[in-house]
């Protein structure tokens, strides 16, 4: 299962130094431009959470928002 988070504040070129940050915390995102056939006019992330428990989701995005 997925998730995609769009981004109003975030600029698609600012999209990898959000996606270095996230991983320096231990959390992987991705990008969902991958996705398009043309790059998307937002910026937005692809979250992956169906081998996840439920503990692990919720320490994953308190590790995320530390992050930011």
């Amino acid at each position: 299962m997925h998730l995609v988070v769009w981004f109003n504040d975030v600029k698609p070129r600012e999209l990898d130094a959000v996606i270095a940050r996230a991983a320096k915390a231990g959390v992987g995102v991705y990008s969902i431009a991958p996705a398009y056939t043309r790059p998307p006019d937002r910026a937005g992330l692809l979250f992956g959470y169906a081998a996840l428990t439920e503990a692990e989701i919720r320490a994953g995005i308190q590790r995320l928002a530390e992050a930011f």
